[in-house]
């Protein structure tokens, strides 16, 4: 559902929690096009466990989902879908404010935190953007603090950072970086985080091990050719492709089974998981084919 009408101004303010949660303060001035105004705003990070909203106001009186034209779907670990919707000609001044809960990474030294602003191809452009962060109190900045896109005005300060700029086209992203000092005694690691760095150390390996698992099925098939060469007659025939097509079955089945293991309990380590599912099931179709070949009696495999 498309944005109708204009972002004048947009101010985010984020604040670190000691413990590693972002709480996120959003104010937008709305213009209407004509009598029409509908802004369509989708909230989501990789660098988060999970969004959950907390309030909202229209012209800063409160309002709840479901009145005055709001909607709020999603959050969790799902993105958070806002849509405002109003008729009248007057600007709207909308505030959100939700929380992201393990924002910060913490593997390295000190904390990191990168977070998006404004996503690319939003639909919609902001003539001004005014970003605040501020750290807990006596936590240090360093360098690696500001904006990850260029015709930023950045200031750091003890404690905060301020980024301003003039208009963000609708293909442009705002992200936010900053680093600075954590506590580890209160500060945990998300599990955005941790599946970022099995994936990263097991993908390669995963992916080798799908390529091993392809090997092992072509020197099967490489190995009956050397055991049984051609001619072969039709008991033996008949034999071997009895055994291809149980063996393609089983094969398939397991490579069911590890696909649902792998969305289900196993989807952190990411898309490299996936490969072994689908090198089982291409050893299947290997096994499959070659039982076919055997079994009409042609060409052996």
């Amino acid at each position: 559902m498309p944005t109708v009408g204009t972002v004048e101004r947009l101010e985010v303010h984020l604040r670190v929690r000691p413990t590693g949660d972002l709480e996120v303060r959003e104010t937008a001035t709305l213009a209407p096009s004509g009598t029409t105004l509908r802004f369509a705003h989708v909230i989501q990070s990789p660098t988060t466990d999970r969004l959950d909203w907390t309030t909202a106001s229209i012209d800063d009186v409160p309002v709840e989902p479901g009145r005055e034209g709001l909607r709020v779907a999603g959050g969790g670990t799902d993105p958070l879908d806002v849509v405002l919707e109003r008729e009248g000609t007057a600007p709207t001044t909308f505030g959100l404010t939700y929380v992201a809960t393990s924002a910060v990474a913490v593997r390295r030294l000190r904390g990191e935190l990168s977070w998006p602003i404004l996503p690319a191809g939003r639909g919609f452009d902001v003539g001004q953007v005014l970003v605040t962060l501020d750290v807990p109190d006596g936590v240090a900045i360093y360098g690696g603090t500001g904006m990850a896109e260029a015709g930023w005005d950045v200031e750091v300060s003890t404690g905060r950072v301020i980024a301003r700029r003039d208009r963000v086209g609708a293909d442009e992203a705002a992200t936010l970086l900053a680093v600075f000092d954590i506590d580890r005694t209160q500060v945990r690691q998300g599990e955005w985080e941790w599946n970022r760095d099995r994936q990263a150390e097991y993908g390669l390996a995963l992916i080798a091990a799908g390529i091993f698992l392809l090997v092992v099925a072509a020197g099967i098939l490489i190995q009956l050719r050397v055991q049984y060469p051609p001619p072969l007659d039709a008991a033996t025939r008949q034999m071997l492709s009895r055994g291809l097509w149980l063996s393609a079955v089983v094969t398939l089945l397991v490579a069911v089974g590890l696909e649902v293991v792998a969305v289900r309990w196993l989807s952190g380590l990411g898309r490299a998981l996936e490969f072994i599912p689908l090198c089982f099931a291409v050893a299947a179709a290997m096994f499959a084919v070659a039982g076919w070949r055997y079994g009409r009696g042609g060409r052996q495999a």
